[in-house]
């Protein structure tokens, strides 16, 4: 199976939930005319949740939190029209910051990024260029 759930008019409208070929939940949410539409729960295809936050017309807006296939915390931020936009946090798989700060349209744009030794690596102040880049000694 696919799909279960309401339909109307031929299209997903309402509670209903996807699934992989090997009949593993693939997502949880609401639909409307077809389109994920509210708040909504992605899996990866080994049963660890991926996502879980807004859709709105098929795609990714507001806060949410993105896992990887170990379950781990990769993301902690927010989306607009399915692109990263906003404050955030990115994660090395070993649970240390990757990057803290703004993101505009899909961009860092303001923060600080870290090595997986969480020293500072680099630092930015907008899009258009101002920054700096560190050795892995810190320096």
């Amino acid at each position: 199976m696919v799909f279960k759930g309401e339909y109307l008019r031929e299209k997903r409208n309402g509670n209903g939930k996807e699934y992989y070929k090997n009949g593993g939940l693939k997502y949880k949410g609401k639909y409307i005319k077809g389109k994920r539409d509210g708040i909504g729960k992605e899996c990866f295809e080994n049963g660890i949740l991926k996502y879980d936050g807004e859709y709105i017309e098929g795609k990714r807006n507001g806060k949410r939190k993105e896992n990887d296939e170990n379950g781990d915390l990769i993301y902690d931020g927010e989306y607009l029209n399915d692109i990263k936009y906003g404050k955030r946090t990115s994660y090395f798989n070993n649970g240390k910051i990757q990057f803290k700060g703004d993101y505009l349209e899909g961009v860092n744009w303001n923060g600080k990024g870290y090595n997986k030794k969480v020293e500072l690596f680099f630092e930015i102040k907008n899009i258009f260029g101002k920054g700096k880049e560190y050795y892995d000694n810190g320096k």
